[in-house]
């Protein structure tokens, strides 16, 4: 494994890339990096344009968005600590997709305001 990482050779990073783990893993997380990305701008372009929400709705929705992590941070993650990390990472992911999936349908059946944005952030 040292080999193949390099060790103490100037350690050239394009060898991990053929590492078949490391590949999908590296993959995985840059997409949904860049959805995370693209969804936190797109979900305040819905706030402002169809709620017109005002800037304390708006403050209080971003507020909103930091309160999982401060809170349920540390006590979460060491509960955590003893389940697989793949397949905590693949489970939340997946209901993190439903939760956001949840935003479309509400604002086809036109029953979009600002509680049900309220929930996912």
């Amino acid at each position: 494994m040292a080999d193949r990482l390099g060790s103490g050779d100037g350690g050239r990073a394009s060898e991990v890339l053929p590492v078949p783990a490391f590949a999908l893993f590296w993959s995985a997380t840059t997409i949904r990096a860049f959805g995370g990305s693209i969804a936190g701008a797109a979900f305040q372009i819905l706030i402002v344009t169809v709620i017109a929400a005002s800037p304390f709705e708006i403050g209080v929705l971003s507020a909103l968005s930091m309160v999982p992590y401060l809170f349920l941070g540390l006590i979460v993650g060491a509960l955590m600590d003893p389940w697989r990390r793949q397949r905590t990472l693949i489970i939340t992911s997946i209901g993190r997709a439903l939760v956001l999936g949840t935003v479309p349908v509400l604002l086809l059946l036109d029953a979009l305001d600002f509680w049900s944005l309220a929930a996912p952030s």
